[in-house]
């Protein structure tokens, strides 16, 4: 099963430039450029802050849902 990364979908959607993403994640303009061109994040600290940045799932951010947020199940408690 592939994915795709939508960081540069998010990204664009909040109206920022490559450079301004890169401030709010205190990360290196080319990392940013990185990211997008290769579909790949390598760190876990660096995917937990774009979905807190965003407000998205993992499953999102890596397109494996095309839902925002994970809903949790409601077990009843």
């Amino acid at each position: 099963m592939g994915y795709i990364l939508r960081l540069e979908e998010l990204r664009k959607e909040k109206g920022l430039s490559q450079k301004a993403l890169a401030k709010e994640l205190k990360v290196d303009t080319k990392t940013i450029k990185h990211w997008e061109q290769t579909q790949k994040i390598k760190s876990i600290k660096h995917v937990i802050a774009i979905v807190l940045f965003f407000n998205v799932s993992v499953d999102y951010l890596c397109g494996l849902s095309n839902e925002w947020i994970h809903k949790q199940k409601n077990n009843g408690n």
